[in-house]
This record gives C-alpha cells, sequence and structure tokens, in this order.
C-alpha cells in the first residue's frame, strides 16, 4: 500500500478559503486528520520522542553504516 493510499485515510485536504490565498499560483491548502488519524497521534507522538531520545545513538550508526554525513 503507498503512500497515496494511506494519505486520504489519514489526512484530510481542503483549499483554503479566498481570504487566506496569496500571490499566483496554485491556492494553498488546509490539512487536518481525518478520525483515522486523530487516533494515530499518540502513537506518532510517541515514536517522535523515541527518535529525539535516541538521535545520538541512530545518527552514529548511520554514519558508522555509510547511510548518512555527519551533521
Amino acid at each position: 500500500m503507498g503512500r497515496t493510499a494511506v494519505a486520504p485515510v489519514v489526512i484530510r485536504k481542503a483549499p483554503s478559503p479566498p481570504s487566506c490565498r496569496r500571490g499566483r499560483g496554485s491556492p494553498p491548502a488546509q490539512y487536518t486528520l481525518t478520525p483515522l488519524g486523530r487516533g494515530l497521534h499518540e502513537i506518532v507522538m510517541q515514536l517522535i520522542g523515541w527518535v529525539c531520545d535516541h538521535h545520538d545513538e541512530i545518527r552514529a550508526n548511520r554514519y558508522r553504516a555509510g547511510t548518512s554525513s555527519a551533521r
């Protein structure tokens, strides 16, 4: 299942109201979570917290494996 198949189930996209549009080109869009997406919020926040807690270790391992530059 690709990103395009999952995204509409988790995220809803709607055009911005005319008062929010600026300049030329495509009007900006507003994104909201669907009820299913809101159910994932806590899980995603926990994952983000885990990544933050282990960032240095992840970066060091990626560097040793040659999959990332040291930044």
